[in-house]
């Protein structure tokens, strides 16, 4: 849900396939996540930081093949969950997302979905 939400904004910058770091998501369920790279075969898990050190690609030319989705920060309070996330694709072509989403009995709705910076 968050995800969909968050490829909605700046949509050009989408791609087919995409990387997707949950390393930051601390209030993620694991098997929630592990479910969801089983059954969305266009994601894969992998650690941003090794990816952005190590990718020749991102190295030499600022590109990466395929998006990267890095959750940087995941703080719930009270009721509210606030995630904010990035979308890389290029050292010019990227862009940071903020949703929010709130408790309701047992489940959350996304109350809002911003982009909060661009590059």
């Amino acid at each position: 849900m968050t995800i969909d939400s968050a490829l909605t904004k700046d949509s050009g910058l989408n791609t087919h396939d995409y990387w997707i770091d949950f390393s930051k998501a601390n209030y993620f369920d694991k098997q929630a996540i592990n479910d969801f790279i089983k059954s969305n075969a266009n994601f894969s898990q992998i650690n941003s930081d090794s990816l952005l050190k190590n990718d020749s690609t991102w190295i030499q030319y600022g590109f990466l093949q395929k998006m990267l989705i890095n959750f940087k920060k995941v703080d719930l309070k009270a009721d509210t969950l606030i995630i904010d996330l990035d979308k890389i694709k290029a050292t010019d072509g990227s862009n940071g997302i903020q949703i929010i989403l709130k408790r309701q009995k047992e489940h959350y709705i996304i109350v809002s979905t911003k982009m909060t910076w661009i590059s």
